[in-house]
């Protein structure tokens, strides 16, 4: 009898690929962390490599960064507005590993906000014009410049309205309020 060599081929493992963040909810502007733990699905075994890529709403966030140890770690993301993003990671696969994605869903809230408002000048006569300019800020952990518009209001009586500029302020020019104080 002839012995005949034997061949066996053995292919690439599955994989899982499960996506963490630092916390969700968030509020806008607030930095998240996001991070994406690579195993071998069953029967395969060992720890995957290569590289790993993060999307936000299908969109590619930087890089694509190197899975070390199973784990894939991206920078802080600051960007993400007011809703629910679908965030994915896509694993590219090594010479022992198939390629994988995995995702989760990171909801942001609105950021709280404190707005200041002063008057130019402090004190006017009656019917001499003045402004009202209103500064608003978000709030830690939130971040980036508030947009939309600011209403003003003097004793409860809407007096006038201003969209916000660049720079979170917003100004009206006032000559019509009656001698007093007024809040």
């Amino acid at each position: 009898s002839s012995d005949l060599p034997q061949t066996e081929v053995v292919g690439k493992a599955d994989v899982t690929v499960d996506v963490q963040t630092s916390g969700s909810p968030t509020v806008t502007g607030e930095a998240v962390d996001f991070s994406a733990t690579v195993t071998a699905a069953a029967p395969g075994a060992g720890t995957p490599g290569g590289t790993a890529q993060l999307q936000v709403d299908g969109t590619d966030v930087g890089s694509p960064v190197a899975v070390t140890g199973g784990v894939a770690t991206y920078d802080p993301v600051t960007s993400l507005h007011v809703g629910d993003h679908n965030v994915k990671v896509l694993y590219s696969g090594d010479a022992g590993f198939r390629t994988g994605n995995g995702s989760t869903t990171q909801h942001v809230d609105q950021a709280d906000t404190t707005t200041t408002v002063v008057t130019n000048p402090a004190v006017s006569n009656e019917e001499a014009p003045f402004t009202i300019t209103a500064s608003v800020v978000a709030n830690a952990p939130g971040s980036g410049t508030p947009t939309g518009n600011v209403t003003f209001s003097a004793d409860g009586n809407d007096i006038g309205a201003a969209a916000l500029d660049g720079d979170g302020h917003a100004s009206i020019t006032v000559d019509n309020l009656p001698p007093g104080d007024h809040a």
